[in-house]
């Protein structure tokens, strides 16, 4: 995640705190950001995760596919090398 949406999210994260609405925080962020403002779905989408009780502004780091293929993986998926 870049930089940018760390600080976009906490923009967002911030102004719900301050009690704003989802439809007040957009008028704020595209009167600041202007035609640079993030798309209103993703706007939407910070802000219901906030409001669902989201606190961090940085992305959970997700769980991998194991990068190598062994004989258990294969064998237990029906699969033979």
């Amino acid at each position: 995640m870049s930089l940018e949406s760390v600080q976009y999210r906490s923009i967002i994260r911030f102004l719900y705190l301050k009690g704003k609405s989802r439809d007040e925080i957009q008028v704020e962020l595209n009167d600041v950001y202007g035609e640079r403002s993030k798309s209103l779905p993703t706007k939407k989408r910070y802000f219901n995760e906030f409001k669902a009780g989201r606190t961090s502004v940085v992305d959970i780091e997700k769980s991998k596919r194991p990068c190598e293929i062994n004989e258990k993986i294969t064998s237990e998926s029906g699969f033979a090398l």
